[in-house]
């Protein structure tokens, strides 16, 4: 599959203004942040060259030959998300100024960002997006109780990492040493993305976890059920894509 002469006019225009760009690395299970800008593309050799990526968080690693990632950015109204790898390491020129940057493959479409459900950005974390959920243990009926007290139930909190329509990162928080998920544990999380922000509660299964950028600190991945569980899922789901692409315009205009 080719780009279309609309995508081959996008790509060519925002190489020519050096728009800016979002690329998105998943290592490890988590999602590494990049930013950078579109510099020069040779449609006939197939490759892209965008400046060399700064990430968000400073121990992020370099990008290296051959590895794959994501790239989102926005054209005029529209906002488009494809797939690419790096093919080399090079130096580029503009403006008299010679600097390091990455030749990229030429992706094969452009992808609308706005109906993209499973890209994932991370959430704001001043303030955070703080998540309330009870914990219904892989297979039960009722949520974990402290014990004796029959009708009361352990409300947990935790901190949103990122989101994505297809479900969210938890990490316990950072004084908080109690609070254990595992993986088939059901959570009925209710959250606000912003103050002021519509509550919303999604019912979640934790998928898998991982350790918090370099710290003991466990980073659970939930996956959102759907209807039979969360009848308003569309809904929420509308309102998340609204807020990733919000998010990725704020990555983007740092």
């Amino acid at each position: 599959m080719a780009l279309t002469d609309i995508e081959v006019k996008v790509v060519k225009t925002c190489c020519e203004l050096n728009d800016n760009l979002t690329l998105s690395v998943r290592e490890n299970d988590k999602m590494v942040v990049y930013k950078s800008r579109f510099l020069s593309v040779d449609f006939k050799k197939g490759f892209i060259i965008i400046d060399e990526p700064s990430p968000e968080n400073p121990d992020a690693r370099l990008l290296s030959k051959g590895q794959y990632f994501e790239i989102f950015f926005e054209f005029k109204i529209f906002r488009y998300i494809f797939e690419s790898w790096v093919l080399d390491h090079t130096m580029f020129t503009l403006n008299d100024r010679s600097f390091h940057a990455l030749k990229i493959s030429l992706p094969k479409k452009l992808e609308d960002g706005d109906k993209r459900e499973y890209f994932r950005v991370e959430t704001a974390m001043r303030p955070p997006v703080l998540v309330r959920f009870n914990i219904f243990k892989k297979g039960a009926d009722s949520p974990v109780k402290p014990g004796l007290i029959r009708e009361q139930y352990d409300v947990f909190q935790g901190e949103m990492v990122d989101i994505s329509g297809g479900g969210f990162a938890l990490r316990r928080k950072p004084r908080d040493k109690q609070l254990v998920l595992e993986k088939g544990d059901i959570i009925n999380a209710r959250f606000k993305l912003k103050p002021g922000f519509e509550e919303m509660e999604i019912w979640s299964e934790v998928r898998d976890f991982r350790k918090y950028k370099d710290t003991q600190i466990n980073v659970w991945g939930l996956q959102f059920l759907g209807k039979e569980r969360n009848k308003n899922i569309n809904y929420y789901r509308t309102k998340i894509m609204r807020y990733v692409v919000e998010r990725q315009r704020e990555i983007l205009s740092k």
